[in-house]
């Protein structure tokens, strides 16, 4: 609609969505600026290594990467790249969704893909870039994924045991992509190493064999394609689409049934991402110095960490008892109903387990899943000498008041890049 003045209008210029939507824009134009002037940020670039497996490869890459060849790959983070990324959730979230049995409707797809088309254009992406309808979202998705993925078959394969190949192509790809396995093995469970196999499952059953593996290291890749992590895949999706059939038939129906799953969803993802918040400081947005700056909360050593990722194993089990006492319950309750038109005998028995395992899931969801958010580690005092590396930015003056001319330039070049952002040459 017409802005206006009106409070609501207000609210939707400047909520948290406008807002991060102009600092990511910020940050695209940062890291142009950086890949492009090397230089200028190489007295900063020779820090102490982060202390995470993950921090560790991908700053270890940045540090050792070669000068942007413009010539030959373009403006890095340009226009192509940004839409590319928007449809990763305009476009590829709902097609996950159908894959998994939660499909949206077309009116949903449609608004869901407006959405994102306004945080595009708050983004500073060009109009022909921004897909109207579900078909151009598609062909502009598949158009930039054949272009950039190009040719898999001139790549050497490694034959696996599934038959299949791992035409690895991308070795940045490779170091990100292992860097959110490792994320993700922060929340699933370590028994019978799962928080592995399901992290490299997830992303091959998503992508499919040839995306996965040219971005999947090679070992994970072959674990994802064995035969039990593929049956392993099956049974999950095979349960999500159960699942997802008995909470549109049944739950959606009884809305304080439904609002019960939704909070225990919504709620640990809230806590799950407070969680990640804790070990490290927060401040106003600003623009980092440098390509690797990491500013550690003085006490979050490595002891802390690994309670906090005990705790987020417990946050997970403890969602996923929740999910299936309810779908017992749900398909219980189906079951009730069948026997109380064609066996009234076996009824009672059915509506017993069906009302038990969903008191079961209002105790795990009402009481449990509380219990364990409170019990969410805190950062200890930190000690009078910290053994963790200050990573916190000098702001452009040495400890004693001097100026850092490395530094300063850095900032003055950071200067170009706000400048920078009225997308001139379709950098984005």
């Amino acid at each position: 609609g017409e802005l206006s003045h009106d409070r609501g209008s207000r609210r939707f210029l400047w909520g948290p969505g406008y807002l991060a939507a102009r600092k990511v824009r910020m940050l695209h134009a940062s890291m142009r600026f950086m890949l492009q002037h090397k230089a200028r940020f190489s007295d900063r670039a020779n820090r102490p290594p982060p202390h995470t497996l993950s921090e560790r490869v991908v700053m270890e890459a940045a540090a050792g990467r070669p000068d942007w060849p413009t010539g030959q790959l373009g403006v890095p983070v340009n226009q192509e790249d940004l839409a590319y990324t928007l449809l990763t959730f305009a476009y590829v979230i709902p097609v996950g969704l159908d894959h998994w049995g939660a499909g949206l409707s077309a009116k949903q797809k449609d608004g869901f893909l407006h959405l994102w088309k306004v945080v595009g254009h708050v983004m500073g992406l060009r109009e022909d870039l921004l897909p109207d309808d579900w078909d151009e979202a598609r062909f502009l998705y598949e158009s930039i994924q054949g272009s950039e993925c190009g040719d898999s078959s001139r790549v050497p394969s490694t034959a696996v045991p599934s038959g299949e190949a791992v035409p690895h192509d991308s070795e940045p790809g490779v170091v990100l992509t292992e860097a959110v396995m490792r994320f993700l093995e922060d929340y699933l469970p370590r028994t019978l190493g799962l928080n592995a196999l399901i992290g490299a499952g997830l992303i091959r059953d998503q992508m499919g064999p040839e995306l996965a593996g040219q971005l999947l290291p090679q070992k994970d890749f072959r674990r994802a394609s064995s035969l039990a992590s593929r049956l392993v895949m099956a049974g999950f999706r095979g349960f999500a689409r159960c699942y997802f059939l008995l909470y549109r038939e049944i739950a959606e129906r009884i809305p304080l049934v439904s609002r019960l799953m939704e909070n225990v969803f919504e709620r640990a993802a809230d806590e799950l991402v407070n969680s990640w918040r804790d070990a490290y400081s927060r401040r106003p947005f600003y623009i980092p110095n440098t390509y690797n700056e990491w500013v550690r909360v003085p006490g979050a050593d490595d002891a802390y960490l690994a309670r906090l990722k005990d705790w987020r194993e417990r946050v997970f089990v403890g969602v996923v008892q929740s999910l299936l006492t309810f779908f017992v319950a749900l398909l219980s309750f189906l079951l009730w109903l069948v026997c109380l038109v064609l066996h009234p005998v076996w009824a009672g028995g059915f509506g017993w387990v069906s009302l038990g395992t969903f008191l079961a899931t209002v105790f795990l969801s009402e009481v449990h899943l509380p219990r364990v958010y409170r019990a969410r580690p805190k950062v200890p005092a930190a000690p009078a000498q910290p053994d963790v590396v200050n990573l916190t930015p000098c702001r452009g003056r040495r400890a004693d008041g001097s100026r850092d001319h490395a530094e300063s330039s850095a900032n003055a070049g950071l200067v170009e890049v706000a400048a920078g952002l009225g997308v001139q040459r379709g950098d984005g």
